[in-house]
């Protein structure tokens, strides 16, 4: 069992990579800046980075086959990350971290809507071990984000990280769940590609623009 989740740990990391390249700065039509949940760390303690601060999504990745390329381009230009984007008028700490936070429930609630779709087809026990699978992941997720915050709180280590630190967390733990989401829609994207043996298939999200 160790070597199984080993190997899955090792297969989202990987994918994750992959589904690195699916934002588009130039799909979104507000700003020519790129757009990115990845935050640097600046000594401010009340005024977000500025768009030169800002770090961006790895887009070097180029699929090598047809059906991740047919995968791309269907969740490049996906709502949630086009209304991330878009919608941000943020100009605190508090109100990134706050930002970071709905959008973060935007994904945990999409990613239940993949899970949903992928298990409705597979067999009881592929759905079960996969839904088992899952569980396991988010929980070991969030002891992880607990023991990290844990470490940084204890006053037997002395740290001082200062107000960026929790909104580093917040828009770690944000890219994490978003990376997951995208894939287990890959996972059923694979499953329905080889099934069918087509490049019409698609990519369902719940969520719809604001």
């Amino acid at each position: 069992m160790k070597y199984k989740l080993r190997f899955i740990s090792v297969l989202v990391l990987v994918v994750g990579m992959l589904l690195s390249s699916c934002v588009d700065k130039e799909s979104y039509k507000n700003t020519n800046e790129p757009q990115s949940v990845v935050l640097e760390t600046e000594s401010k303690e009340t005024v977000l980075p500025s768009n030169e601060e800002v770090g961006t999504f790895d887009t070097s990745f180029e699929a090598n086959s047809e059906m991740q390329m047919a995968f791309l381009e269907e969740v490049r230009d996906n709502p949630i990350d086009f209304d991330y984007a878009s919608n941000s008028v943020a100009t605190t700490t508090l109100e990134m971290r706050q930002y970071q936070e709905k959008y973060t429930d935007i994904w945990l609630a999409e990613l239940l809507f993949s899970c949903e779709s992928y298990v409705s087809l597979l067999n009881d026990a592929d759905r079960e071990n996969f839904l088992r699978l899952e569980e396991s992941w988010e929980n070991n997720l969030l002891e992880e984000f607990k023991f990290v915050s844990g470490v940084v709180n204890n006053p037997d280590y002395n740290l001082h990280m200062g107000s960026h630190f929790p909104l580093e967390r917040n828009v770690e733990y944000l890219q994490m769940i978003r990376a997951r989401t995208l894939y287990v829609k890959y996972l059923q994207f694979v499953f329905e590609f080889s099934s069918e043996n087509n490049a019409d298939v698609k990519v369902e999200f719940k969520y719809t623009a604001e």
